[in-house]
């Protein structure tokens, strides 16, 4: 035992191999309730404001130097900027445990993200005499991989920053988490996901930052965590069958074969008939091409300023020729063709308000299956989006079964917002209440240029 915390309801331990320092759980936490409280040691701004010192701005022309070399990359300079300046700030006992207490997974030659921050640190160094003055490349390297692979997001006056927690570092990882956490100002607030007994591993997720990220498969998961968090995910959810890749089985042809990722060929199984392929079997190639198609086609709202009422509606007609694509190829079950469901669901809403509800219903059930028992914060989330769909095409019966089910997660800790779960209320306690309260909210996890027509349609409707 290293150390204890929140009056020894859990500790820091050392494992031995990839594992190193964890939190362990010396009391039973209920859903909801507050595991940690923490507080950064260092923080910073993704942006420079207005007033940025001028040592600040040379740190920032040195990186942006720096960066010019990669081209095509995205990196986010002026945040590192404001890493390196605010890290000047610290008294030496912070900087001391920034280069101490933080673990940096192993690294490999080559990484292209440990490229650049080598690269970043070095002109930083060599460029700015008062960084060259007082520390070395090695401190100034170690400090941006530090916080690449430990650094918390959070909102503060609707400003995004980025914080250093020591607790909340050494919370391990899961794509099935033990906890989430929610911001109040800097405080991170983490709150018991799952029931967690004396003796569990509590446990976060490192990369779940946007919801599709929820409905991703192991290889893709696996993917995001080994170029950003440098380590192979061998979580509980990552080593067992793969409950987001589920393909047309080549037997019967059901949506149900299921992947297994740790087993020896053949690695699917199906649920319906009990048939088991090898990878050769099935349609791997189509599957990354479809997956890929989604993933860039919705990711073309991610970029507000430059999206267009005639794009979204070409990228609507796109993702409506991807999912009869892909339903016919993969099945009904992959999650690719749900989440584009989700997309055509909201697009579809002003002209056939039964089908939209039928689809949402449907994405909604998917998701009972598939996310609410590995991230059931997130299922909440998309209950709030999409019920009023639902009860809007009269399946609010069908929807107050899927609310039942989730109610234990619906709380304000759990899912970010108190409007959030008056929303849910709203939808799920009341049957005789009217949705109109919701509907220019429904589709919050939507970008605003989706969100606004969706908005306009619901006051017209008012008016009527």
């Amino acid at each position: 035992m290293e150390s204890t915390g929140e009056i020894e309801r859990y500790e820091i331990r050392t494992f031995d191999g990839e594992l190193g320092r964890a939190v362990v759980a010396l009391t039973s936490f209920d859903i909801g309730e507050i595991v940690m409280r923490d507080y950064p040691i260092l923080s910073a701004g993704a942006q420079l404001k207005k007033d940025s010192s001028k040592l600040l701005v040379d740190i920032a022309k040195a990186l942006d130097q720096a960066a010019s070399v990669f081209e095509g990359a995205c990196i986010p300079v002026q945040l590192q900027a404001n890493i390196i300046h605010e890290y000047m700030q610290l008294d030496e006992e912070k900087r001391r445990l920034i280069q101490t207490e933080f673990a940096v997974p192993s690294l490999f030659d080559g990484h292209d993200i440990v490229t650049v921050i080598e690269c970043l640190a070095q002109t930083a160094h060599d460029e700015v005499s008062q960084l060259s003055e007082r520390f070395t490349t090695e401190e100034l390297r170690h400090l941006l991989l530090v916080m690449a692979t430990n650094a918390h997001e959070f909102l503060m006056d609707q400003e995004l920053l980025v914080g250093l927690y020591l607790k909340g570092s050494k919370l391990a990882h899961s794509c099935s988490p033990k906890t989430v956490y929610v911001s109040e100002g800097a405080t991170l607030i983490h709150c018991a996901l799952q029931p967690i007994q004396p003796g569990d591993l509590i446990t976060t997720n490192y990369a779940l930052s946007d919801n599709i990220r929820a409905c991703w498969p192991t290889p893709l998961r696996r993917e995001k965590l080994l170029t950003t968090k440098f380590f192979e995910c061998k979580c509980e959810r990552c080593v067992g069958p793969d409950d987001c890749r589920i393909m047309k089985c080549p037997g019967c042809k059901e949506s149900a074969a299921v992947y297994h990722p740790t087993r020896d060929e053949p690695r699917w199984i199906c649920t319906n008939c009990e048939g088991q392929f090898e990878d050769s079997t099935m349609p791997l190639r189509l599957e990354s091409q479809l997956e890929q198609s989604v993933i860039d086609a919705t990711a073309a709202f991610d970029d507000i300023q430059g999206v267009s009422s005639q794009s979204v509606q070409q990228t609507f007609v796109k993702l409506g020729i991807i999912y009869k694509t892909g339903t016919q190829v993969l099945g009904t079950e992959h999650w690719s063709m749900n989440w584009v469901k989700a997309f055509l669901c909201a697009s579809r809403a002003k002209q056939d308000a039964e089908h939209a509800g039928i689809m949402a219903l449907e994405f909604l059930q998917w998701s009972d299956r598939h996310i609410r028992g590995n991230l059931p914060h997130i299922h909440a989330r998309y209950l709030a989006s999409f019920g009023p769909y639902c009860v809007r095409a009269g399946l609010r019966s069908e929807f107050e079964s899927l609310y039942a089910a989730a109610t234990p997660w619906i709380q304000a800790r759990i899912v970010g917002s108190l409007d959030t779960v008056h929303r849910l209320q709203a939808l799920g306690d009341k049957p005789t209440a009217s949705c109109s309260t919701v509907e220019q909210d429904a589709s919050d996890w939507l970008p605003p240029v989706i969100k606004a027509p969706l908005a306009s349609r619901a006051r017209k409707n008012r008016r009527r």
